[in-house]
């Protein structure tokens, strides 16, 4: 019998994403699971689940939870692993969640149970091929591959701009790309920047609608039976930039 809080671990929306049939492991790591990242007793792996590029594991540690983080980051550190850079705003992760880096591969850590005498960490470890990656990890030039010839760019900064974060997702009829920035371009200019990597990737520029601070650039784009549909947006926010790029499969017949 799997237990409960694996399989609900296991149903994070993000897994939709990874691939693969769902393999659940009990009082062992799943396959994939790098063995530098068993921790020595008298922690415990209490069970994980593997699907496709991810896996994830249950940790039982003796610790309260600061030091159990604490004791868990020297191992993935005497491993080889960096931490990564999480925006602090970001809602796709819990505030008490960590990032970590290698190289090829990022794993998230997140105390999920704790008690004086232990914590229960949820550690996700995704790799990174299949057009998967984190922007805390890597700044590098990724494509979203949607399906077939169909992408959109991860989208990069124009000169002297900085990015304070960015973040992508995809499912089967739809995928959008986020980025906040800080530039000192106008809201237009900006949206043109943007707007030029999206038509060099193969999209159709559209209507495009500009007020005060904000701008949006209608983007289409037609594949064998497929035709998507989406929007570019730019909106000021104080000092830095929302940019955005969504996108929709409105028909595939």
């Amino acid at each position: 019998m799997v237990p409960a809080a694996i399989a609900v671990a296991a149903a994070e929306p993000f897994a939709r994403m990874l691939g693969g049939e769902v393999r659940f492991t009990v009082d062992s790591a799943p396959d994939g699971w790098p063995k530098s990242l068993v921790p020595s007793p008298p922690a415990r792996v209490l069970g994980g689940a593997g699907y496709g590029v991810a896996q994830i594991v249950l940790l039982d540690l003796p610790e309260p939870t600061d030091r159990a983080m604490s004791s868990f980051a020297s191992l993935l550190i005497r491993a080889g692993w960096w931490p990564g850079k999480l925006d602090p705003r970001s809602q796709a992760m819990q505030p008490s969640t960590r990032l970590y880096c290698a190289e090829s591969a990022f794993m998230s850590v997140t105390p999920r149970d704790s008690s004086a005498a232990h914590t229960t960490l949820e550690a996700t470890h995704i790799l990174t091929k299949g057009g998967m990656f984190s922007p805390g990890c890597d700044s590098s030039d990724h494509t979203l591959i949607i399906r077939a010839d169909v992408s959109i760019p991860l989208l990069r900064a124009p000169d002297g701009a900085a990015i304070v974060s960015q973040a992508a997702s995809m499912s089967a009829g739809s995928a959008e790309f986020t980025s906040t920035v800080k530039s000192s371009l106008a809201a237009d200019a900006l949206l043109d920047h943007y707007a030029a990597q999206i038509a060099d990737s193969g999209w159709a520029l559209g209507r495009r609608l500009t007020a005060k601070g904000a701008a949006m650039q209608l983007i289409e784009r037609r594949h064998e039976s497929q035709h998507w549909f989406g929007t570019v947006t730019v909106g000021a926010l104080g000092d830095e930039y929302d940019v955005g790029v969504h996108v929709r499969k409105i028909s595939d017949k």
